[in-house]
C-alpha cells in the first residue's frame, strides 16, 4: 500500500440524498407491496448474467448495483437499451437478497459524476459505504475510532478511512484531490450513526486493488494442502478449513478474469463451498467452469448437486423466484453428466443421486437425453445447431432456459432475428415469454419494442403476435409510443407505432393510470409519433384526460426543444391550455412544477401558449396560486414578462 493521504473532512453528509427519497407520509402495506413489485419488475429489465440480481439503480437508470451468490456485488453501467457496458471488480457483500437493503444514489448534484453505494446490512466485517467516481474509481469507506499513529487526535469519536480501488485511468493524487473537493462542496452533519466533530476528522486514503493471480494461487495451494492432509476427516470439516484458507481472497475473487489455466482453482473452490453448505456461491463458480470448459463432466455433477441443495437446508435458496429455474438447471446438468458417462457405466451410488435429481426410478437413454439443445443453440447464436435441434426434438421447443424464459424470448433479447424466425416457423408461441403469463410479464412483442428492434417487431406481427394482449400490464402500443431514446432511435419508435396500428392495435387504449398513447408520446418528445397519432385519431385523444385529470399538454415536460415542438403542435391542433387537473393545475401552471425544467424552454412555451386565450384567473386547489404567481415563485423573469 502507498503512504496515507490526509485532509480535513467529515462523513455523514454523504447520505443527505436520503432526504430526497420522497414524501414523509408512510404508504399503506398494500401500496408498499405494489411499489416493491413494480421496482422488482424495473430492475429485472437490466441484462444480467444467470444467477445475478439487480438490487438498486441510479443516475437516470444508467447505473445499478447487482449481486451474485451471497458474497459478490458489482456496480454496473448500462446504455440506453439497458445493456451492460461496464462492470466493477467484485465488492464484498454478505447475504444481500432484498431490494430495500441497499441504496445507490448520487452524491451531490445528480450530474456531478459522484455516486455512493450504501450496503446497509449487506456486509459482515466489510465496508458498507462505497464512493463511485465518474472514471469508475471505487472508494470503500470504513470508520475507525482514531488514527492509531496520532495520539493527539484521541478526542475524535469517528475517523473515516478510505481504501481507494482506482481505475486504470486514475492516480491516487488526482482521485484524492477530486474527492476532497467534492466532499467540501457538500458539508456533512449528523447521519448514518457517525458524528461530525470540529475540527473535521482526517480522511485517510490508501491505494489498493484486487489480488493478482499469484495471491490466488498461493491461497489455493494452501487450501488444497489442508484438504489433502485431512483426508481421514469428515468432508464438511475438511472443506470448512479449505474455504477458511481462501477467505482473504474469496470475496474479491473475480472469476470472470481468471485465465483458462486457473479453472482447476474455480472447480476446487466451488466443490469446497458446496461441501460447506455455501451452495449458491458454489453454483456461481461451477457454472463458470462448465461454461468455459463444457468437457469437464465431473464439474456438471458437482454443479447439479450444488443447484439441487440450494432448495433445501443448509443451502436453502433465499430467492423463491430461483426455484423453478434452479430445477431446470439441476436436471439438465444431471442429464449432461449422464449422457456423457453413459447410463450403464455410472457407479450405483452416483446413479442413485442422478435418479433422485431427475425424479425417476432408474436411468436409461431417454431419461438422460438433454432437453436444452434448443436453448443452447439460441444462446450461442448458432443457426445450424438450432435447425438440427428443432428437427431432432421439436418437443423441446418450449423447454425454458435456466432463467425461466422460452427460447423465443432468449432469441429476442439477443436481437437474433434469424433464430427467432426459425423458432416461430417451428411453432413457437409469439405471445409467450415464459412458463406463465401474468400482468407483470413482458410478452415477446414488448421485449422487442423495449430493444428498439423494428425488424423483430415486424417479424412477430407477421406471425400474428397479439398487439392488444389482455393479461399483461405493458401494452405494446403504449410502450412504443412512450419510448425514450437517442435522436436516431426516434424514427424507429415511430415506425413501431405505425406497424402496431397497421396490424390492428387499438388506438384509444389506456394504461392503469388512464394514460393514452398520445400522452406518452407527448412526454417522450417524439413529434413524429405525436403527428402519427393525431392523424389517426381525428382529435378524440387530444383533450382526453387520465385519472388525475391531465390532458396531453399537461404531459409535455419543459426539458428541451423537442418537447417545445410537441407543445406547439398540440396547441395548434386544439389542445386545451385551460384544462385543470384534479389539483387545479393547467398545462401552463404545471410547467413550473416539473423537476429539472429548463427556464428558457419554459419561457418559450409560455410565449406560445399566450396566443391561445389563456385564462390567467384559474388558480390551483393546493395554494390558490394563479400561473403568474407560479412563474414569479420560480424566479423565471422571462416567463413573467
Amino acid at each position: 500500500m502507498s503512504a496515507s493521504r490526509r485532509f480535513k473532512t467529515g462523513l455523514s453528509g454523504l447520505l443527505v440524498a436520503w432526504a430526497l427519497a420522497g414524501p414523509s407520509a408512510v404508504p399503506s402495506a398494500a401500496a408498499s407491496d405494489i411499489g416493491a413489485t413494480i421496482e422488482h419488475i424495473m430492475l429485472e429489465r437490466y441484462t444480467v448474467d444467470p444467477g445475478e440480481y439487480t438490487l438498486a439503480r441510479s443516475c437516470g437508470n444508467g447505473c445499478t448495483f447487482s449481486v451474485v451468490g451471497t458474497r459478490w456485488g458489482f456496480l454496473n453501467r448500462y446504455d440506453r437499451e439497458r445493456r451492460r457496458v461496464w462492470r466493477s471488480p467484485p465488492i464484498p457483500v454478505s447475504g444481500c437478497d432484498r431490494v430495500d437493503e441497499t441504496s445507490l444514489a448520487s452524491w451531490g448534484r445528480w450530474d456531478s459524476g459522484f455516486h455512493y453505494l450504501d450496503l446497509g446490512r449487506c456486509t459482515e466485517g466489510q465496508p458498507n459505504l462505497w464512493l463511485w467516481r465518474a472514471d469508475d474509481s471505487l472508494f470503500p469507506v470504513t470508520v475507525q475510532d482514531r488514527d492509531p499513529a496520532d495520539e493527539s487526535r484521541a478526542d475524535l469519536q469517528a475517523e473515516p478511512f478510505i481504501h481507494a480501488r482506482l481505475s486504470a485511468q486514475a492516480s491516487l493524487a488526482e482521485a484524492t484531490a477530486a474527492l476532497q473537493a467534492q466532499w467540501r462542496r457538500h458539508k456533512p452533519s449528523h447521519g448514518n450513526g457517525y458524528l461530525s466533530v470540529a475540527p473535521p476528522p482526517a480522511l485517510w486514503i490508501d491505494q489498493g486493488g484486487v489480488p493478482g493471480p499469484s495471491a490466488l494461487r498461493i491461497a489455493h495451494a494452501e487450501a488444497g494442502q489442508i484438504w489433502r492432509e485431512r483426508a481421514t476427516g469428515k468432508p464438511e470439516e475438511r472443506a470448512v478449513a479449505a474455504v477458511a484458507a481462501m477467505a482473504p481472497v474469496l470475496s474479491i475473487l473475480d472469476w470472470r478474469e481468471l485465465p483458462g489455466s486457473e479453472l482447476d482453482l474455480l472447480n476446487d473452490v466451488g466443490f469446497w463451498l458446496q461441501q460447506t453448505g455455501r451452495c449458491e456461491d458454489a453454483v456461481v463458480l461451477l457454472e463458470e467452469v462448465v461454461r468455459r470448459a463444457p468437457e469437464r463432466t465431473p464439474a456438471r455433477l458437482n454443479l447439479a448437486d450444488a443447484q439441487a441443495q440450494t432448495r433445501i437446508a443448509p443451502c436453502r435458496d433465499r430467492l423463491p423466484r430461483m426455484l423453478v429455474a434452479n430445477m431446470i438447471s439441476v436436471q439438465e446438468n444431471a442429464r449432461l453428466y449422464c449422457v456423457a458417462q453413459g447410463p450403464a457405466r455410472i457407479p450405483a451410488n452416483i446413479a442413485d443421486r442422478l435418479a433422485y435429481l431427475l425424479q425417476v426410478q432408474s436411468l436409461d437413454a431417454e431419461v438422460c437425453r438433454p432437453r436444452g439443445d434448443i436453448i443452447r443453440a439460441v444462446q450461442a447464436g448458432n443457426a445450424v445447431a438450432l435447425a438440427r435441434a428443432l428437427k431432432a426434438h421439436p418437443e423441446d421447443l418450449n423447454q425454458p432456459s435456466p432463467r425461466g424464459y422460452l427460447p423465443l424470448r432468449e432469441a429476442i433479447e439477443r436481437g437474433w432475428l434469424q433464430g427467432a424466425e426459425q423458432l416461430l416457423a417451428a411453432g413457437a408461441d409469439p405471445d409467450r415469454s415464459g412458463l406463465s403469463v401474468n400482468e407483470y410479464s413482458d410478452v415477446p412483442l414488448v421485449t422487442a419494442i423495449y430493444r428498439h428492434d423494428l425488424p423483430m417487431v415486424n417479424l412477430l406481427l407477421r406471425y400474428h403476435a397479439r398487439n392488444n394482449p389482455d393479461l399483461v400490464r405493458d401494452k405494446p402500443l403504449l410502450v412504443a409510443a412512450g419510448l425514450h431514446g437517442k435522436d436516431e432511435q426516434r424514427p424507429m419508435a415511430t415506425a413501431m407505432v405505425q406497424a402496431l396500428l397497421d396490424s390492428g392495435a387499438y388506438l384509444r387504449q389506456k394504461n392503469e393510470d388512464a394514460e393514452t398513447a398520445l400522452m406518452l408520446a407527448a412526454a417522450s418528445g417524439n413529434l413524429a409519433t405525436v403527428d402519427l397519432l393525431l392523424a389517426r385519431d381525428h382529435g378524440v385523444l387530444l383533450n382526453a384526460t387520465d385519472k388525475y385529470g391531465l390532458n396531453a399538454l399537461h404531459h409535455v415536460p419543459p426539458f428541451d426543444n423537442d418537447r417545445l415542438l410537441v407543445w406547439k403542435r398540440l396547441l395548434e391542433r386544439g389542445g386545451n391550455i385551460n384544462q385543470q387537473d384534479k389539483n387545479g393545475h393547467t398545462p401552463l401552471s404545471r410547467l413550473f412544477l416539473f423537476s429539472g425544467g429548463e427556464p428558457d424552454i419554459i419561457a418559450l412555451m409560455v410565449k406560445d401558449a399566450l396566443r391561445y386565450r389563456v385564462d390567467f384567473q384559474l388558480a390551483d386547489l393546493e395554494s390558490g396560486q394563479v400561473v403568474l404567481h407560479r412563474a414569479a415563485a420560480a424566479g423565471n423573469l422571462p416567463a413573467v414578462r
